[in-house]
């Protein structure tokens, strides 16, 4: 064990930080030796197919590594983009994870996925890169994550069925010039407004302390 840290599989696992093993093959690393150090300790399964070394430095989150890791191709956006991005302290009970209409729903074990589908500007446009645990996280801006939460329209409700879907207004851009317009209250093309819609009458299913910190970001970014 005490030569452990002169290994050169175990030094580039703990440099990549999550791995999977298609990571480690494109660098002449076999499953085997991959296997080898989870057998002595030295590297622990955190998922299926993604591996960590012993003594990995966890964030608070880890969890989003672990999905952007395996399903590179996503965003996280709607209530785990405002998690992420600290406008609202509620923590859900599944990652929100934006794809493509025609993507086929990645089947994790864990943990459990809510799959919005986008499409046009709505899935391209207002993506960040972080950088977690060594691994690339794509995540809608807060401009972005305020807009689609303020448009989003959810088409399961409780005991329905079907994904859930968002697509940009066919009149309007969102981009960073002006992501806000046309989702604030008072503006001409409202589209909802924290808590209630103004013009139905029926809830957006927001929860008024979430709804209250979009509100106060969006003015913070409208005054940017």
């Amino acid at each position: 064990m005490a030569a452990s840290p002169k290994n050169p599989v175990l030094r580039v696992i703990r440099q990549m930080g999550l791995v999977r093993p298609v990571d480690l093959e494109s660098r002449g690393i076999s499953r085997a030796q991959l296997y080898r150090l989870v057998r002595k300790g030295l590297v622990a399964r955190q998922a299926r197919g993604i591996y960590v070394a012993s003594r990995h430095p966890y964030t608070t989150e880890h969890t989003l590594a672990q999905v952007a890791k395996r399903v590179p191709a996503g965003a996280f956006c709607l209530l785990t983009a405002l998690r992420f991005h600290g406008l609202t302290t509620q923590s859900p009970a599944e990652v929100w994870i934006a794809l493509p209409e025609k993507a086929r729903k990645p089947r994790l074990d864990t943990p459990r996925l809510r799959v919005a589908r986008f499409s046009g500007a709505a899935l391209s446009e207002g993506i960040e890169t972080h950088r977690l645990e060594g691994v690339e996280v794509r995540v809608y801006s807060v401009a972005k994550t305020v807009a689609d939460c303020f448009k989003y329209r959810s088409r399961r409700r409780r005991g329905g069925r079907g994904p859930a879907r968002l697509q940009p207004p066919p009149s309007r851009r969102c981009d960073r010039a002006g992501p806000l317009r046309g989702h604030l209250p008072g503006d001409a093309h409202h589209a909802a407004v924290p808590g209630r819609d103004r013009m139905s009458g029926k809830k957006s299913g927001l929860p008024a302390s979430v709804a209250a910190r979009l509100l106060n970001r969006a003015k913070q970014t409208g005054d940017d």
